[in-house]
């Protein structure tokens, strides 16, 4: 008995010595990167997933997610794939490599197809909501949009990795020209190795082999970090003119009879309010879920994409640096809305965290993107803004970021989610059409297109329209700066004559009349309380 206690115990301790012996052999750690993640149909994958990672062996650092030039890296030699799509459904369909924190709607939005589109393809999925890292998915691809369904491709053994793309660069779109426009071949991965080829100009593009894919295309700068000297590499292509003079004439719909509209509760027509219409009873019904859900009545928030995050726009109203000029009956909806704190400034000057430069519509619907020191895991940006702002109004514009690439059934889609979660949420929508758009070569009529989505959701849930395109008709330039997507301002909360031929001047006040317009008719009535 005493002899087999014995033997058991030296059979542990030479486990626990041959493990000890394994774990200090692995003093390099390996990092496996994210690359490419779109991949052609008929690729050689061991279980379906050899070509979505690769692995590359350097000195840990404490910052892994950002490399920088003084990192030494080793160049890893690659082995090469064949990528030979099957002819009959090569123009029609590809594969997607779930990422961690990916979703069913980000994914179709990111490849711009519809989240019906993308669930019928996988009928293998128990639950849209079910999705686990490294599952392979089927994409139902646009006809001809995927340059990756058209290619062999054959990269050369040993290719050395030279730049990545940075930890805030993940999902960024692989495209076949230096062009916002262009057509995408692939999403990167935050840190997916890359090999740097060739540059625009002012390197503000840069051509990469993406590695080990060996798939080749055009990606923004700004968010590749690189292991060479940009001065050295050869330029290879030209960015297009993002200042040139418009060369679209667009078709114009006709504008939303604002100025006759007559569905409001109180039964007048709201002329003094030019440029929103669709005010109903709906409105006073929200409100009052919002109170009940314990909203707060003079609070608002701003929802958008860079032309609702720039400080231009409202929040020098709320530091006090204004002027209404002719507008002085403004100044009642001014001073409800500049007493409360919103959550780091009044609601005029407060940091929305559901706006963000280059936002297009699913990004405020997608946790992802939410603040991770501020909202919850589950949260979208949308939802962590309503929750921790709780405002009663939110003042609403996305889709000028959709314009080049968004499918009008997916950009439809978002809005609609973005209508529904406000409603549900208490929070009265007053959702913006879009400015008009002059950069890259975009289809005529695809301004108009989403414009008109906008007005028949509004008009379905019966909530305010906010028409910001029709205020902009009569500007010079139609109120926009020369990139041809931003409004023009010069001083924007001073309402002079000349200020107000800026189209940010005008957006500050047709925003002021909006929030004006739901202040005397909705929220005054519900609450009791009298103007000033």
């Amino acid at each position: 008995m005493q002899r087999r206690y014995w033997f058991t115990l030296f059979a542990i301790l030479v486990i626990i010595a041959v493990l000890m012996i394994l774990i200090s052999n692995d003093d390099d750690p390996q990092i496996v990167l994210q690359t490419p993640v779109l991949i052609a149909e008929g690729a050689e994958t061991t279980g379906g997933l050899s070509t979505a990672t690769s692995t590359i062996t350097q000195t840990p650092s404490e910052d892994i997610a950002t490399p920088t030039s003084t990192e030494e890296v080793e160049a890893t030699a690659y082995p090469t794939p064949t990528i030979t799509p099957t002819p009959e459904r090569a123009a029609t369909s590809g594969y997607y490599v779930v990422q961690a924190g990916d979703t069913l709607l980000a994914i179709a939005y990111d490849l711009g197809v519809t989240f019906e589109e993308l669930l019928e393809a996988n009928p293998q999925l128990d639950s849209p909501n079910m999705l686990h890292p490294d599952d392979v998915l089927r994409v139902p691809l646009p006809e001809g949009s995927e340059a990756a369904l058209e290619m062999t491709v054959t990269p050369q053994a040993g290719a050395e990795v030279t730049a990545y793309v940075s930890a805030e660069g993940g999902r960024l779109l692989l495209r076949e020209e230096p062009d916002p426009g262009a057509p995408v071949i692939a999403l990167l991965g935050e840190q997916a190795p890359l090999r740097v080829l060739g540059r625009t100009e002012g390197s503000e593009w840069l051509e990469v082999e993406a590695l080990p894919s060996g798939l080749i295309g055009w990606v923004i700068g700004e968010w590749v970090i690189e292991d060479v000297s940009l001065a050295e590499v050869p330029i290879t292509g030209e960015t297009i003119d993002a200042t040139r003079t418009p060369t679209i004439t667009p078709t114009l719909p006709t504008p939303h009879p604002f100025a006759t509209a007559t569905r409001t509760f109180t039964g007048e027509v709201l002329a003094d309010y030019p440029y929103l219409s669709n005010l109903t009873s709906r409105s006073q019904e929200i409100f009052l879920r919002g109170r009940l859900m314990g909203n707060r009545k003079n609070v608002f928030s701003k929802i958008g994409d860079s032309i609702t995050a720039n400080t231009a726009y409202l929040y020098p109203i709320g530091v006090n640096d204004y002027d209404l000029r002719d507008y002085e009956e403004l100044q009642p909806v001014v001073d409800y809305y500049r007493v409360q704190l919103a959550r780091d400034h009044n609601s005029f000057a407060n940091t929305s965290l559901a706006a963000k430069g280059g936002w297009l519509v699913w990004h405020v619907l997608i946790p992802r993107y939410a603040d991770p020191e501020i909202c919850y895991d589950y949260e979208s940006p949308l939802e962590c803004e309503y929750r921790v702002v709780k405002p009663s109004v939110a003042l609403i514009m996305l889709g000028t970021n959709d314009i080049l690439s968004t499918q009008d059934g997916v950009y439809e889609e978002g809005m609609r989610q973005v209508i529904e979660i406000s409603i549900d949420m208490g929070v009265i929508p007053v959702v913006s059409t879009i400015p008009p758009f002059y950069y890259g070569d975009v289809e005529p009529g695809r301004v108009e297109l989403f414009n008109n989505i906008i007005v028949s959701l509004c008009e379905e849930y019966e909530v305010p329209i906010w028409d910001y395109w029709a205020a902009l008709q009569p500007l010079p330039n139609e109120g926009l700066s020369t990139d041809g997507v931003h409004p023009s301002w010069n001083d924007p909360a001073d309402f002079t004559p000349s200020n107000l031929e800026y189209g940010m001047a005008v957006r500050n006040l047709t925003a002021l009349q909006a929030l004006d317009a739901i202040w005397r008719y909705v929220i005054l009535p519900e609450t009791g309380e009298t103007v000033p």
